[in-house]
């Protein structure tokens, strides 16, 4: 039987990521994902134990840190995130192979510069785009801000 995530990379998908503790055996998800060409992420909820990342760091291409509880959009960024983007991106560092470290929830644009500082390097960003009038000034905004922290 298929998995949610082998179907999304049979489908096309050429990353598929998932919450470390929705498998009995991330490990094995991992390895079928990679099997049918797509490179993998592992998802954290804000409380979920990192534990499992140690041990699975060499089977995945991206770690996804989730900066609000999963469920619903225009939560508040938890900034107890910011020092696990801090560990984090540690681990992803020392392992030595270049691995995205990506924050999901949360993110605005007086808020991005300091998840980047914290290690960030991909961001999704939701409600603090749609729930404006001019998606393109906000995008470009939030551009904007992270150009400013490259060039202090």
């Amino acid at each position: 039987m298929l998995t949610v995530c082998q179907c999304r990379a049979r489908a096309g998908a050429s990353l598929v990521s998932f919450h470390a503790y929705a498998s009995s055996d991330p490990a094995r998800t991992l390895k079928l994902i990679h099997e049918l060409g797509a490179q993998t992420g592992l998802v954290f909820s804000p409380t979920a134990p990192l534990d499992t990342l140690q041990t699975l760091l060499d089977q995945v291409d991206l770690v996804l840190l989730m900066g609000v509880e999963p469920g619903f959009g225009g939560q508040i960024f938890i900034e107890s995130t910011l020092a696990r983007l801090a560990q984090v991106r540690t681990l992803l560092d020392a392992c030595g192979r270049h691995l995205r470290l990506e924050v999901d929830g949360g993110v605005k644009i007086d808020n991005i510069c300091h998840i980047a500082d914290a290690g960030a390097d991909t961001f999704v960003v939701g409600s603090a785009i749609f729930d404006t009038l001019d998606y393109q000034k906000t995008i470009d905004a939030f551009y904007a801000a992270l150009k400013l922290r490259e060039a202090a």
